[in-house]
């Protein structure tokens, strides 16, 4: 076995064994490189690590997508996998996946586990309840400013959730174009509203329906979202011209003058050029 294809099978094992274990019993990426046999080297690369953490979350996608029926499923929805090309996992991991997560005493079944942790929940009256909701409306939670690793985090949230949404709907696009070309009588055919949210939740994402129909009315197939906001009615040289000519007059503002302009002051100087030019319909806010 060479040493790419030796890595190759390494990253799968690695992943599948996360995958197994995410509604059992949550096995770190690390602990399942190192079961997959990585080495500690290569487990504290970051380049590997980002490539077992991918592989895990398309893996988790493809286990939620082969869940569905195979009469509701269309064929254009199935995640294929980059590393193997294909959707199959070979028996020697399936093995070794559910000796690790019987060793770690995660349950096969899974419905002992959750009748068991409903014998310790306490029963709240709805005297309870109001009385709580009235505390919480005497007193206000204060807004605080977030620091800055609480702006950072909350940053990649959104950029994680943005690339969720381009992803799905590229997929979305693809499979709506594909299932509207069908036959009335294909027992493949099923309602665009069933495909989106099937790939809503496969990716984690909110695709709304209004858009997608949009999309593929416009011929808009396997293209990323469009950025919001209107189209800008500047043409390029203008647009150029005057970023040089507002970095220029910023800098010797800030040279020869103790007063600087606010952001409401530039945006006054910049609509007021705009209009002196005669581009009315475009503005700075």
């Amino acid at each position: 076995m060479s040493k790419d294809s030796d890595e190759a099978f390494k990253t799968r094992m690695a992943s599948t064994i996360i995958a197994s274990g995410e509604n059992k019993v949550k096995v770190p990426i690390k602990k399942a490189m190192k079961m997959a046999g990585f080495t500690t080297p290569e487990r504290e690369d970051k380049t590997k690590y980002q490539q077992v953490r991918r592989a895990a979350i398309r893996e988790g996608q493809r286990k939620q997508l082969d869940t569905w029926p195979s009469d509701a499923v269309p064929g254009d929805l199935v995640i294929h996998s980059e590393e193997s090309g294909s959707t199959t996992v070979s028996s020697l991991l399936r093995t070794t996946t559910a000796s690790v997560v019987a060793a770690l005493g995660g349950s096969s079944t899974g419905t002992g586990s959750a009748a068991s942790n409903t014998s310790g929940v306490r029963r709240r009256l709805a005297e309870e309840d109001d009385e709580g909701d009235k505390k919480a409306a005497a007193k206000p939670e204060t807004k605080r400013r977030r620091t800055s690793v609480q702006k950072q985090r909350d940053d990649a949230v959104h950029a994680r959730q943005k690339e969720a949404n381009r992803q799905a709907m590229k997929v979305i696009t693809v499979a709506v174009d594909k299932n509207n070309k069908r036959a009335a009588n294909d027992p493949e055919k099923t309602s665009n509203a069933e495909i989106i949210r099937r790939v809503n939740k496969a990716y984690k994402s909110s695709v709304d329906p209004k858009t997608v129909s949009r999309y593929v009315k416009n011929n808009m197939i396997g293209v990323s979202p469009m950025k919001r906001g209107p189209v800008g009615d500047f043409p390029k040289q203008i647009w150029n011209a005057l970023k040089g000519a507002y970095v220029t007059y910023l800098r010797l503002e800030q040279h020869s003058t103790t007063n600087q302009s606010g952001i409401n002051a530039m945006s006054l100087k910049v609509n007021k050029c705009v209009n002196k030019i005669g581009l009315n319909n475009a503005f700075f806010v």
